[in-house]
This record gives structure tokens, sequence and C-alpha cells, in this order.
């Protein structure tokens, strides 16, 4: 199991550099609330990195519309993980949604 916690340890670690060099570049990192759902497990203990990241990241709603780019998204490549497709589809845009 220490294995797995210092793999944990480190992936959060390369995530923190990286959405600190976005704000320091002057943008805002976006992501979806399901991703959220996939890493939050309460705001204690190992969960307190994952609250400072999303304090610092724009979380968007999985709404109509990004759910059918997802969802075309998967049926285009094969794929099935539709939290990742949300994520692309924002990667996508490269900007912000004009709706937040």
């Amino acid at each position: 199991m220490r294995g797995r916690s210092s793999r944990w340890s480190a992936g959060i670690a390369g995530v923190v550099a990286l959405v600190k060099r976005e704000r320091l570049a002057g943008r805002v990192p976006v992501t979806s609330g399901g991703v959220v759902a996939q890493v939050w497990r309460g705001g204690r203990g190992r969960q307190v990195p994952v609250a400072r990241l999303l304090a610092g990241t724009d979380v968007v709603a999985i709404d109509d519309q990004l759910g059918r780019r997802a969802g075309l998204l998967l049926a285009r490549s094969g794929q099935r993980d539709a939290i990742d497709a949300t994520v692309v589809c924002l990667a996508a845009d490269g900007r912000r949604y004009s709706h937040l």
C-alpha cells in the first residue's frame, strides 16, 4: 500500500505544479464536475491538496451541450469514459465557457 500512496502523492505534486504554471501564465484551469466526483472524498487528510487545487480551478457543470459533445466524441473514438470525454471537450475549447 505504501507504493500506491507515494504514487498518488507524486501525481498530486505534478498536478499542483501544472495548475501553478497555468495560473502564473494568466490561465485558469478548467475541469468538469464529473472529475470532482471522481476524486472528492471529503475535505480532510489526503483530500487537502485536492481542495486546494479545486480552489484555483473553474469547475464546469456537465450540461446538455457538453454532455452531447462528449457523447459524440465517445461515438467517434470508440471510448467509454464519459468524464474523460468531457475533459477532452473542455481542453479542445481552449477557453472559458461563457456561462461561468
